[in-house]
């Protein structure tokens, strides 16, 4: 009885375990870390490096006239994700749900005052001009490595961009 008893504490013990590393790897691969990475993704990735963790996304070209440059988008829509390459480097990654956190708390659909709580309040704010287009976010709060874009007090989108 003294053995089966055991047995039994030892497999509540091992289930128990390995909730814990599970919980651990589910909070990594949703973790943001501001100019560095996104879940799995570090931002001094390759297209093709993302594409072995991600499989094949969509691919958009964006010209940027004004730097005579294209642009390319890696977009994953059903997990929200967008990768934005310039000459073939990673130069920023946008989320646009909230599966994804900084410090498992701040996402999108977070509250400006959350963000100010968790990441501090030096950041820039810079404010869009969009009376014709109501879609567009009201401001965009500014850190290093990471950009918050805000709707009605509420996060809308976040970017984490490469620190140069």
């Amino acid at each position: 009885m003294k053995r089966i008893y055991h047995n039994v504490i030892l497999l509540v013990l091992c289930f128990c375990a390995l909730a814990t590393i599970k919980s651990a790897y589910s909070n990594e691969l949703y973790k943001i870390e501001p100019g560095w990475r996104v879940g799995p993704v570090i931002i001094t990735m390759t297209q093709r490096d993302v594409e072995k963790i991600y499989g094949k996304g969509k691919i958009y070209v964006i010209p940027d006239i004004d730097k005579n440059i294209n642009l390319k988008l890696l977009q994953y829509p059903s997990m929200g994700l967008n990768y934005i390459f310039k000459n073939g480097q990673m130069e920023e990654i946008e989320i646009n749900y909230p599966n994804f956190k900084v410090n498992n708390v701040v996402c999108v659909g977070s509250d400006v005052n959350t963000v100010e709580e968790v990441i501090g309040n030096n950041y820039i704010r810079e404010n869009y001009q969009h009376s014709y287009e109501a879609k567009l976010p009201d401001y965009k709060m500014i850190y290093s490595g990471i950009i918050f874009y805000v709707k009605n007090k509420r996060v809308v989108k976040i970017t984490v961009k490469r620190v140069k």
